[in-house]
């Protein structure tokens, strides 16, 4: 494990030194594609040493600094790609499930929780993810009605803190592209554990008070995208309904879905 640790942590410095994508004399040139090697040996190497419960808490902490290199050059140039799960055939929400494996056998249930939550909704995306996808796997590891709750306050908490971070400033009650997407995804959390506890009108109730989508028309397609990702197609239909009586006007696009849906008695394939 200490050679392991070495060579993690050496690699982790290296990437963030932009060692493996700008000229330097530490990494020759026709060794810094290669970096793509690198992590595979390193996620496949600490995923075993998991399996250990000694090495298990290194382990996971290594995994996520690596996790988060990877979503930290899907921002900025690190490597010669800016897609590097893409790269590494490894989707980000695969790299992130089995981070979550290891910390929940290694950290108690609040903070496994606050982890979860936190980096479901908050970490850089490359250009193949979504945070829907690592909200999704999170939700398997909340098993019981309690740790859904307990998420559901840390997500609650966590918006509330986003919401709070410009009051009292010039432009109080705005936020700025990230924050909103930091409590958009926030929201889409909370709407995927009240759909976990059998609840959707909560979820619906809360998706409206809380979602961040610009005019109403834009609001109305991601609470209808949302309801067809979780395939509920009696509530998308109500809810397209109730939009068009409050004098909404859906998106030419909705109107073609919810018009497929009523013919075929079923939610199409694909949203669009």
């Amino acid at each position: 494990m200490a050679l392991l640790v070495l060579e993690a942590e050496a690699f982790i410095q290296d990437a963030y030194a932009s060692y493996y994508f700008a000229p330097n004399r530490f990494i020759p040139k026709r060794e810094r594609p290669k970096w793509r090697f690198i992590v595979m040996r390193l996620y496949k190497a600490l995923q075993r040493a998991g399996g250990n419960a000694q090495e298990r808490a290194e382990a996971a902490d290594l995994l996520i600094r690596l996790y988060k290199l990877l979503c930290d050059a899907s921002e900025k140039w690190l490597f010669s790609s800016s897609e590097p799960f893409e790269s590494l055939r490894i989707s980000q929400a695969d790299f992130f499930r089995a981070i979550l494996a290891l910390k929940q056998a290694v950290l108690p249930p609040e903070e496994f929780t606050e982890f979860a939550v936190r980096h479901a909704t908050a970490d850089a995306l490359d250009r193949y993810s979504f945070h829907a996808d690592l909200i999704e796997a999170a939700l398997p590891f909340f098993k019981t009605p309690d740790a859904k709750e307990e998420a559901l306050a840390v997500c609650r908490r966590a918006r509330n803190a986003v919401k709070a971070t410009l009051r009292g400033q010039p432009r109080a009650g705005r936020l700025s592209d990230q924050q909103e997407g930091r409590a958009n995804a926030l929201t889409r959390m909370i709407f995927a554990l009240h759909a976990a506890l059998h609840d959707d009108e909560a979820a619906i109730a809360d998706f409206k008070a809380n979602g961040r989508y610009g005019d109403p028309e834009s609001s109305l397609y991601s609470l209808l995208r949302t309801l067809y990702d979780f395939g509920q197609m009696d509530l998308l239909l109500r809810e397209y309904d109730r939009a068009v009586n409050e004098g909404i006007h859906p998106q030419e696009v909705l109107g073609k879905i919810v018009r497929r849906i009523r013919e075929e008695d079923r939610l199409p394939p694909y949203f669009g």
